[in-house]
């Protein structure tokens, strides 16, 4: 494999987080961190530093890759018949979001379906479905194609932070954890078991008390011995407050754990205890299809 050079951008608010990562034989090697705020809001407002670089090293990039922001995408949870086929499913998908999406036609969405808790025995499964507006989508892989960049990845956040936990903690694959997003327009809260997410809630309100009540809610009889935490509104104080209210031990999710070499980037520095802020832009980059 030849190298190669890919992107990541993860935006929510007025914010974008970028990483730019070089991945040869294997290797991977963080060559850029950024983080921008701007005044206008247009569609594709959070690509204006891939699209119009200033910088050399954002030129060269030949993927990139995006975690959308919970306004980009619809989310519902729902049971499923597991008995259904493929057909049958993509039915009862399409209903339980006419039912959800006023307006809705499916021939306008886009969806990914993520399996949750599975019960064999009734044959049911809580799944949750990711729906985006298909104009959305090809309107962010129309923009980077006119600069000759391929869209690699688009997913949530939240699923570009999950990516990025199963590969920096992989000890969680043995474990019952949380996976907490906090950004300036969302809180997504995942339970993992044994390395697969078997919960799911979301909220628009990303205050201390709104992530305590959401985390309460959805964990129900699962025992969570450890939290992680990302996102932009994330941080070590939200990170020991979220500890001393639950009494769990909250980790912030370094994506630069281990596995990426950081040594050439010279303002790496300039992000330390940040770090959490591109769990997501890496998790969509680094993640292969």
């Amino acid at each position: 494999m030849g190298k190669e050079i890919v992107a990541g951008v993860s935006y929510s608010g007025n914010r974008s987080h970028i990483a730019v990562y070089e991945v040869k034989n294997g290797d991977v090697k963080l060559l850029h961190l950024a983080e921008h705020l701007s005044a206008k809001q247009s569609d594709h407002w959070f690509l204006e530093k891939i699209i119009s670089p200033e910088l050399r090293i954002l030129k060269k990039a030949d993927k990139v890759s995006v975690a959308l922001d919970i306004n980009s995408v619809v989310l519902h949870t729902f049971p499923l018949d597991t008995t259904l086929n493929q057909s049958e499913q993509n039915g009862h998908v399409h209903w339980e979001l006419s039912n959800f999406i006023k307006n809705y036609q499916p021939k306008e969405y886009i969806y990914d379906l993520h399996s949750l808790r599975i019960s064999a025995r009734d044959q049911v499964a809580d799944v949750l479905v990711v729906a985006i507006k298909r104009e959305k989508l090809f309107g962010i892989q129309s923009a980077l194609e006119s600069k000759k960049i391929e869209l690699h990845i688009a997913d949530t956040s939240f699923f570009g932070a999950e990516q990025t936990l199963l590969s920096v903690f992989p000890e969680i694959r043995n474990k019952t954890v949380a996976l907490i997003l906090s950004d300036f327009n969302e809180i997504s809260i995942g339970i993992f078991v044994n390395g697969r997410v078997v919960k799911f809630g979301h909220n628009l309100q990303s205050t201390s008390d709104s992530i305590v009540n959401l985390f309460q809610s959805i964990k129900q009889e699962e025992i969570v011995t450890e939290l992680y935490l990302c996102g932009g509104t994330a941080s070590q104080e939200l990170g020991v407050t979220l500890r001393n209210r639950l009494g769990i031990h909250v980790n912030m999710l370094n994506p630069f754990r281990r596995n990426i070499t950081t040594s050439s980037y010279s303002d790496f520095k300039l992000f330390a205890g940040k770090e959490h802020l591109f769990a997501a832009a890496t998790g969509v980059a680094l993640r292969k299809r």
